[in-house]
Parts: structure tokens; C-alpha cells; sequence
């Protein structure tokens, strides 16, 4: 370890992945209305997937539209990406999100091969 570089820093990167998919899903939002992030969070039981987006039901209630539409037109702006497998509308408009087989493995192998494990410093925030 002693001639690994310092991992990156960062303020605000706990977890990576939900990272991604935000940014993901924030550009397909703005398809729809300019202005909004995704709100994603981790599935709260495994046969949900691996995360759930609930910006439908947000934004729904500021444009009166079916939040199941709003949830379809982010399904359909995200289109295919290789780091998802399945996009399920699921309920009144939530959006399940199962993360690909060969994604996950890519992330893991580099994980793996990253001497600090993945694991970022965090810095404190410049006031």
C-alpha cells in the first residue's frame, strides 16, 4: 500500500452508483420539466430491484398529470442503457430499477482492483 496513491476526494460521493443513476434519470427529466432531479433511492425489498426513481409522484402533483404517464415518459427518455437491465412502472408511478449482471461485475472487478477499495476520502465542505 505504500506506493498506492491518496484515493480521490469528495464531498458528496457515498454511493457511486445511486450517483449515476441520479444523473441518468435527471437528464430524462428534463425532457419533461426543466429544473427537476431524479429523486432515486435504494429498493426497499430485492423484488423491487435494486433502486426505485419517485420523481413520477413528485412531479405529478406540480404538473396534474397521471403520475403513471410522467413514470413512462422517464421509462421511455432513459431508454436503453447498458448499466440497466429491467425499467418496471410499478403502483401509482414508481419506477423500479434492476441494475445489469455485467454492470454490477465491471464495478466490483474495479472495486477490486482499486488498492483503496472504492472508498473515497471526503472533504470537508469550503465554507
Amino acid at each position: 500500500m505504500e506506493n498506492a496513491k491518496r484515493p480521490p476526494t469528495s464531498t458528496t460521493k457515498i454511493d457511486p452508483l445511486i450517483d449515476e443513476l441520479r444523473a441518468l434519470f435527471t437528464r430524462a427529466l428534463q425532457a419533461i420539466e426543466h429544473g427537476h432531479q431524479a429523486e432515486i433511492t435504494p429498493s426497499t425489498q430485492e423484488r423491487f430491484g435494486h433502486y426505485q426513481c419517485n420523481s413520477a409522484m413528485k412531479l405529478a402533483k406540480s404538473l396534474g398529470m397521471n403520475p403513471r404517464a410522467i413514470a413512462q415518459q422517464i421509462v421511455t427518455a432513459v431508454g436503453s442503457h447498458p448499466s440497466i437491465e429491467n425499467l418496471e412502472i410499478a403502483g401509482p408511478g414508481f419506477i423500479n430499477i434492476t441494475l445489469s449482471s455485467a454492470y454490477l461485475s465491471s464495478k466490483l472487478t474495479h472495486v477490486l482492483n482499486d488498492p483503496f477499495l472504492g472508498i473515497l476520502l471526503l472533504r470537508s465542505p469550503s465554507m
